[in-house]
């Protein structure tokens, strides 16, 4: 059962720390990198935008699905254990695919297959925030996913540092896995359906629909799926934007020597000081409500985001990066709290929670889309498709906020 202390909190957010260490150097660093060996030279902001957009088609079913699912699941391990479990042991068998790939179109069904494996956990899990924890809780408890989210991010740049070669990182990945998912189930260890269990079988159309009547539940996604959008655009092009933008990788005395190297020294930045909102944010979110916070977090975030389509120096980069990370982590542990205050129907947590975090996959859409307009304008003018990349994530990232402010049902 539900426990207000950290280490409550920091065991049930460990199946997250897994999930983030994944993403994290997958999507910053190595998948981009592995799309470039399969490609020719110009066109590889397009190829890797098509394999992350066509992911994106089964991202926005398949949480919404596992999560309705495990609302009406009952098993002697609980209605959304076992769906953790499942979703972790088949994200070894994606990593596998992955790791091996001869060609771009095995690398595309390993990626999809890494998707799909994903949405088996992480819809399910995303129900047991409103389900477990209290609304005076939820502050710290989101605040907590995020701190793990942020230092998951920081080991998983480091370990790409450390084990340099694509086949170690991919075995590290798994361990990571296995463990962040058996931690979660230890501490849920003995858990029962804690809200009623729906009293009839919904169907599929009124899962999707359902929670759209809620005017607080659509803005809470449209805030999620903008805002999402512009992180995306800047993370997930950044590596290719170093390797064509820069020719030197110093920041101040210390040199990343190539744009992978540099890459993970902003992902760490980015990171640590994204842990350090994120503590700032467990308390505040509670304490001030979570609308203020997400609002603080605009301030830093779209700050850094302006410069920064102008940059060309690392060591600048990196300052903007620490401001950046700083807000973002403000914005993360507020969101979850958020969404949890005004799903309309607890006792179908799973699919409601599961659509909301499809506002976060139902992007990569968009941000795949993005990687033939970056390439476009950088054939008009070289740097010209990255800038508009930042500029557009600052838009975005307005906006979303903006849309906070029409939130009636959380404070």
């Amino acid at each position: 059962m539900y426990r207000d202390t950290w280490a409550w909190n920091l065991g049930f957010s460990a199946y997250w720390f897994a999930v983030s260490y994944k993403w994290f150097i997958l999507l910053f660093v190595l998948l981009p990198l592995q799309v470039r060996q399969f490609v020719p030279g110009g066109s590889h902001n397009s190829a890797w935008g098509t394999v992350y957009g066509l992911g994106a088609i089964w991202a926005i079913v398949g949480p919404v699905v596992f999560g309705a699912w495990s609302d009406r699941a009952d098993s002697r391990w609980g209605h959304r254990r076992p769906f953790l479990l499942v979703g972790a042991l088949l994200t070894l068998v994606a990593l596998g695919v992955l790791s091996s790939a001869p060609t771009l179109l095995v690398f595309a069904i390993g990626y999809l297959l890494l998707q799909i494996s994903d949405d088996v956990g992480t819809g399910p899990y995303g129900g047991m925030v409103p389900e477990l924890v209290p609304e005076g809780g939820r502050g710290r408890s989101s605040a907590a996913m995020v701190l793990l989210q942020r230092l998951a991010e920081v080991a998983s740049a480091v370990a790409a540092i450390l084990l340099v070669t694509n086949g170690r990182i991919y075995a590290g990945i798994a361990i990571v896995t296995l463990t962040g998912a058996g931690l979660t189930l230890l501490t849920l260890r003995g858990h029962q359906r804690t809200s009623p269990k729906p009293k009839a079988r919904p169907s599929l159309a009124q899962v999707w629909l359902e929670p759209w009547r809620s005017a607080d539940f659509r803005w809470v996604w449209a805030n999620r799926a903008l805002t999402a959008l512009a992180f995306s655009l800047v993370t997930n092009y950044l590596v290719n934007y170093l390797t064509d933008e820069f020719t030197s990788f110093r920041v101040f005395s210390y040199d990343a020597k190539t744009p992978a190297g540099a890459a993970n020294v902003l992902a760490v930045t980015v990171s640590l000081f994204g842990a350090f909102g994120a503590v700032i944010a467990g308390s505040l979110a509670d304490k001030i409500g979570r609308k203020r916070v997400i609002y603080l977090s605009a301030v830093l975030v779209m700050g850094a985001l302006g410069p920064l389509a102008l940059a060309r120096d690392l060591t600048l980069l990196w300052l903007l990066a620490l401001p950046f990370g700083v807000g973002f982590g403000l914005y993360s542990s507020a969101d979850w709290a958020l969404a949890s205050d005004v799903i309309p129907h607890l006792d179908r947590a799973g699919s409601q929670m599961g659509l909301w975090t499809s506002s976060l996959t139902s992007v990569q859409l968009v941000v795949g889309a993005a990687g033939f307009l970056v390439d476009g304008l950088n054939r008009v003018q070289p740097g010209a498709g990255y800038t508009a990349m930042f500029w557009t994530a600052g838009v975005l990232f307005l906006i979303g906020t903006v849309l906070v402010r029409c939130v009636r049902g959380s404070r």
